[in-house]
């Protein structure tokens, strides 16, 4: 199962003679403790024509660093997500996600220590831990509140509406809004026992060569409790950035992004969370792209409250 996920990459298909601008990368936090509930994530204020489809796949392989006085998280995620998108309406589109994640131990330790050495840049817990380990928990003065084992499982599924309100053809700019609902469908501590609903508000401008985007989403969460630990019911996200497709074939997209506290009584899961990512995009004709790159915090400091590092694949197609 672990090699058929590694090997998966995100897919989306697009119609027409000229593919348009995709938009943002899709990211979600993808902190351990933040993988227990769906997070809100970037994406495009285009929807799909009428009666179109597309089907994406996208993975992300994250290596997990965090320590502090009171969790430790070492060891490596992988989620492989299912992604259906469709428009049955003009302005309307509906879809399902359905994400697969399995917790494991590092396999990258080596080749990351490496990176640190050479850029003289070391985490010095890094080269303290065990090689190829994973451990995951929580710990609160009266005992432990949350541990996260070594395992897979799906997560929870979400359902997803998008209406679109202005066109850049028209309205000078692209302006949609997406409302989700997460259900307990995932795995034990791989999802919630309620629901999760959502809000999203996405803008673009795309010229010639460049779509500017931003945007901003939340979530509740019913279910705001994990074994012993407690977070936060409510979570945002915003972001910003750009696509540069200086030729048919190919874009570069670039994107600084930032989540609400993840909970209030543990520090520094207190703190925002940063992320900034590089991602490729490649046109395989006019109805399927790959997009790969790479996704980072802002270095030492963050790596205790959000994600060390994580590769991201997708492959997409329309129809």
């Amino acid at each position: 199962m672990k090699k058929i996920i590694t090997l998966c990459c995100a897919a989306g298909i697009v119609a027409g003679e000229n593919p348009k601008f995709l938009g943002p990368t899709e990211l979600q936090d993808t902190f351990l403790p933040s993988q227990l509930r769906y997070q809100s994530y970037p994406e495009t204020a285009d929807v799909l024509a009428v009666g179109d489809w597309r089907m994406n796949v996208t993975v992300d392989w994250t290596a997990h660093l965090a320590q502090t006085g009171t969790y430790l998280f070492d060891g490596e995620s992988i989620t492989s997500t299912l992604k259906i998108r469709q428009s049955p309406f003009r302005n309307w589109e509906f879809g399902l996600d359905v994400p697969f994640t399995v917790r494991m131990g590092g396999v990258a330790d080596e080749f990351i220590e490496f990176v640190e050495t050479t850029l003289d840049s070391r985490v010095d817990a890094r080269f303290a831990l065990p090689r190829d380990a994973y451990t995951a928990y929580i710990a609160n003065p009266d005992g432990t509140a949350l541990v996260l084992k070594e395992s897979e499982a799906f997560q929870d599924f979400t359902l997803r509406a998008k209406y679109q309100f202005l066109r850049d053809e028209k309205n000078w700019l692209d302006l949609s809004a997406v409302a989700t609902l997460t259900l307990p469908t995932g795995g034990s501590h791989f999802g919630s026992e309620g629901i999760s609903p959502g809000l999203g508000l996405h803008v673009q401008k795309p010229t010639k060569y460049i779509n500017t985007f931003l945007g901003a989403a939340g979530n509740y969460y019913s279910d705001n409790r994990e074994q012993r630990f407690e977070f936060n019911e409510l979570r945002g996200m915003a972001y910003g950035g750009w696509e540069i497709k200086p030729v048919k074939w190919g874009a570069l997209v670039v994107m600084y992004q930032i989540y609400s506290p993840f909970a209030s009584s543990n520090h520094p899961l207190d703190d925002l969370a940063h992320y900034y990512s590089i991602m490729g995009r490649l046109w395989l004709g006019n109805r399927v792209t790959l997009e790969a790159g790479i996704v980072e915090n802002l270095g030492v400091i963050e790596n205790r409250n959000s994600s060390d590092v994580t590769l991201k694949f997708a492959l997409t197609g329309h129809f």
